[in-house]
């Protein structure tokens, strides 16, 4: 019994190593960095806009590293105090919002009704000194 034990455990250590190190696919909710006209963002009550494609790029690069959770986005703001909001919007003037915020000691990325995305701290500030370089031009 214990041989089975071992061996059913082996190949779960096992596939887990293996999933852990797959590479992960980029998130594909985010829009075309060609097609996006402008990106603005909104903290707090204050909010900044551009144009510039090294800033769109730069934001997206970043989001795109956001990783998947098992949580659903079941409405039209996150249910935090305090989130940043990201809207892009593209040359036929669609938009694409997204929210930006922290629960408990953790970072999300979320697209209202299509998913909620685990990001790093260090994404966070990225997207908040963007803001803040903004705000001060």
């Amino acid at each position: 019994m214990k041989t089975k034990s071992f061996i059913l455990f082996s190949v779960v250590f096992i596939l887990a190593i293996v999933l852990l190190f797959l590479p992960r696919r980029a998130i594909d909710i985010l829009p075309n960095k060609n097609e996006v006209e402008s990106v603005s963002i909104k903290k707090d009550n204050e909010k900044v806009q551009s144009t510039d494609k090294d800033i769109i790029s730069n934001i997206i690069d970043n989001i795109e590293n956001a990783r998947k959770t098992f949580r659903s986005s079941i409405n039209d703001q996150p249910l935090e105090n305090h989130f940043i909001t990201i809207v892009f919007t593209r040359d036929n003037e669609q938009t694409d919002t997204f929210y930006l915020y922290q629960s408990k000691n953790d970072y999300f990325l979320e697209k209202p009704y299509e998913g909620i995305y685990r990001i790093s701290q260090e994404i966070e500030e990225n997207i908040i000194s963007l803001f803040n370089s903004l705000s001060n031009r």
